[in-house]
């Protein structure tokens, strides 16, 4: 009798189901009306490029440490099929460079590459509707007579100025609008256009073996070879990490220091580009240490910081401790606080009070809602100490 009535009662919620909802969701084979979730209208992205479609509107974000972010805001109709947008930074090449005779020079030395691909990989370069293009830079000067966004004609050898070009000195920021995707500078120089500089020209090289008069194509040299900014992380194909710091390259030995670089992309790049760069002497690394009532201290330019907690140690997890006698510690000088950890524009971290903050012209800004979270969807979030939160 019982299985007659629980069976009728399956029979009958099935054929409930059915009519409210139809088959799919009845027999548990999707959600109401079945077929692919609705796909969002918007997209962002950070740190990371961004593929929209012609229903789409998006905004891709791309922060370099603290030498600049630059957003590109795309709306919804700009392209004719999937496109991908993507921007890098780099200090100016011999084919860039200014010709500075009549006074005009680029603001940071930064050129900032803004691209966008098809689903074939071929570049996307002209828009239906126009792009809203921002870069912040902490270099940008106050007074912003003669001062403007230029865009560079490689065929012409030219930087052409960008029409209408908005700057708030307040912020540092720079605002274009473009139908047209290319490489961006902001460049002081009050001219419509401005030429790249002349270099001498560089011998030729020879693919031709003289001694046995045949071709060797093998010995032709490498003219062009990719330049990076500071702040850029470069990876060799030993598969070392470098960061760029005033021109030099400064080799990254461990997990540690390469999380304060968290959210900035890793560029894979050959010994050619890598050999342009002399390598840094400098010894920045931390260490830790442990006196003998283990103790644990970071060591970092002759002074030691007491690490009191656990959530300050996993700052340096895999980082090893080095076991000390007492003498050993009191060589250094002792600090309350030490800017163990710096974080550029973009970034977020969060607290021992769990609250996530993002940094702004550096200091942080509360995300006070998961709304305003959600805006950084897929940007790690990095646990940090209250003597770190106290920097910004």
């Amino acid at each position: 009798m019982k299985k007659t009535i629980l069976k009728s009662l399956m029979v009958f919620a099935v054929i409930f189901a059915f009519s409210l909802f139809g088959f799919s969701a009845a027999y548990g084979y999707g959600g109401v009306g079945g077929g692919k979730p609705p796909v969002s209208s918007t997209i962002t992205s950070i740190n990371s490029p961004m593929t929209i479609l012609p229903a789409q509107e998006g905004t891709v974000t791309n922060n370099f440490g603290q030498q600049a972010t630059v957003q590109v805001q795309v709306p919804k109709g700009a392209v004719s099929g999937r496109a991908t947008f993507k921007t890098r930074m780099s200090s100016a090449n011999a084919n860039q460079r200014l010709d500075t005779s009549g006074g005009a020079f680029m603001v940071g030395d930064k050129i900032f590459y803004i691209e966008a691909t098809d689903i074939d990989k071929n570049n996307v370069t002209d828009f239906k509707k126009v792009l809203t293009i921002s870069f912040v830079l902490p270099e940008l000067p106050a007074d912003d007579s003669n001062l403007g966004v230029y865009w560079l004609n490689s065929t012409e050898g030219k930087w052409i100025l960008v029409p209408g070009a908005v700057f708030d000195s307040d912020t540092g920021k720079a605002t274009i609008i473009v139908d047209h995707l290319t490489a961006f500078s902001i460049i002081k120089g009050g001219a419509d256009e401005i030429a790249v500089a002349k270099e001498p020209k560089q011998k030729q090289a020879s693919n031709i073996d003289t001694k046995n008069n045949k071709k060797n194509d093998d010995k032709v040299a490498v003219l062009n070879i990719e330049s990076h900014g500071d702040g850029a992380l470069l990876r060799g194909t030993d598969k070392k990490v470098y960061v760029i710091k005033n021109g030099v390259k400064q080799h990254i030995k461990t997990l540690a220091q390469l999380r304060q670089y968290a959210g900035i992309p890793i560029i894979n790049v050959d010994e050619n580009t890598l050999s342009q760069y002399d390598e840094s002497n400098t010894n920045e690394e931390s260490q830790l240490i442990r006196d003998q009532k283990h103790r644990i201290y970071l060591i970092k330019n002759n002074t030691r910081l007491h690490i009191k907690t656990i959530a300050q140690l996993r700052q340096y997890a895999g980082q090893p401790i080095t076991n000390v006698a007492d003498d050993v510690i009191e060589q250094y000088a002792e600090v309350s606080v030490l800017r163990v950890q710096g974080f550029g524009d973009g970034a977020l971290i969060r607290g021992g009070d769990m609250k996530v903050y993002v940094i702004k012209n550096g200091k942080k800004n509360h995300v006070a809602s998961l709304n305003e979270l959600r805006k950084y969807a897929g940007q790690l979030i990095n646990n940090v100490d209250d003597d770190v939160l106290a920097q910004y």
